[in-house]
């Protein structure tokens, strides 16, 4: 019985640490589930654009502070289009949409070699139109940069 407890009590524990009020925002290197829980990840672009808009340049800040902070973490943007256009294309706006946010991480001082990019075009679309064009910025787990699509 005391084992049980112990268990229920320790797994109880790893639940609350992604609960953002028990995560330490401010701690040393940390990884993915911390990033996702204190950084705004999503980056959105207008209609055919790949260029970062001024009003997610507070996002671009915050994701670049936490990167500067965690010298140790290795990250991957993956661009995303609408499904309106070839498939062809999206994938190479997604491309544009990616490198776009990596770059404006980069002019903010993040180490380009730190960050890499991926597209999936309109792959993950769900057909909301401006929530589908974006870029995500994402964590690498163990410092492996995920693969290029």
């Amino acid at each position: 019985m005391r084992k049980q407890l112990l268990a229920l009590f320790a797994s109880g524990m790893v639940l609350t640490a992604c609960d953002q009020s028990k995560v330490d925002c401010e701690g040393g290197c940390e990884g993915p589930i911390v990033f996702k829980e204190c950084v705004r990840d999503t980056i959105y672009y207008d209609f055919d654009k790949s260029n970062v808009k001024a009003s997610e340049n507070d996002k671009i800040a915050e994701q670049s502070k936490w990167m500067m902070e965690n010298e140790c973490a290795t990250a991957t943007i993956t661009g995303h289009a609408d499904r309106r256009g070839t498939d062809a294309y999206n994938l190479a706006l997604g491309d544009r949409r990616a490198n776009s946010h990596r770059n404006a991480l980069v002019g903010m001082g993040v180490d380009g070699a730190r960050v890499s990019t991926a597209t999936k075009g309109e792959m993950e679309a769900t057909g909301n139109h401006p929530m589908d064009r974006k870029s995500v910025m994402a964590i690498d787990e163990d410092g492996v940069p995920e693969t290029k699509y």
